[in-house]
């Protein structure tokens, strides 16, 4: 990632296509937390309390929609916000999120969010620009699990979870992602021994690296290209 500070990383992606004035005031009533690695910010049913932007660091979404989970679904980092279902809808939590490494995260609690809506109208307008991409980031996702050729499905993952595929612009893009064999496997749907093939099929041809719990980008470009075939 570029270097840039906390509160430049932290509006990027959907507070970059707001309102100067708006991304202010939302700062303004937030609370810079740190979060080690393993650290769970919300789970799955519990008790809603406001928005999170992530300003540095890595963390996991995983989902329990239905009987199992929660499973791996995605990775989101610097300039990335969640929240916002519970704060349209006023229901639990609908995935847990998990820091994949030591995070600094802004912290919006309910009841100062609520206030700023009281005092700028448009705090909803732009909310729901939040929940519209993320809606279109599951769609998307939904929509590259039924690919069936799953090598380009694989690209295609990768592209999502490195930030370059179906992210707002803005969206600051992840070369080296936080994530585990078997997280790639749950994502992708597909066994684990046949994801470690093609992971290393893409090391081969230097589209990719990877260590312990961390897989870097090398050339997103390669990848792009994958989707064509």
């Amino acid at each position: 990632m570029q270097n840039i500070n906390e509160k430049q990383a932290v509006v990027q992606g959907w507070l970059g296509h707001t309102p100067e004035i708006f991304s202010n005031k939302l700062l303004a009533q937030s609370t810079r937390v740190e979060a080690e690695k393993g650290r769970v910010i919300f789970s799955v049913g519990e008790e809603a309390n406001g928005l999170w932007g992530i300003a540095k660091g890595q963390a996991h979404f995983n989902i329990a929609t239905h009987e199992s989970g929660p499973r791996f679904a995605h990775i989101i980092g610097p300039g990335s916000w969640f929240g916002d279902h519970e704060l349209l809808t006023g229901s639990t939590r609908i995935l847990e999120v998990k820091t994949s490494s030591d995070c600094v995260l802004f912290h919006v609690p309910e009841r100062k969010f609520l206030s700023l809506a009281a005092e700028y109208q448009l705090t909803w307008r732009w909310l729901g620009l939040l929940a519209t991409q993320h809606t279109f980031l599951a769609l998307g996702s939904a929509d590259d699990l039924m690919i069936g050729n799953s090598e380009v499905r694989l690209a295609a993952l990768l592209l999502r979870l490195s930030g370059r595929r179906g992210a707002p612009e803005k969206t600051i893009p992840l070369d080296e992602l936080e994530v585990t064999q078997q997280n790639i496997s749950e994502a992708l749907n597909l066994s684990r021994t046949a994801t470690g093939q093609k992971l290393r099929r893409f090391r081969e041809d230097n589209i990719i690296g990877f260590s312990y719990n961390k897989l870097q980008i090398l050339d997103p470009q390669a990848l792009e290209a994958r989707l064509a075939e």
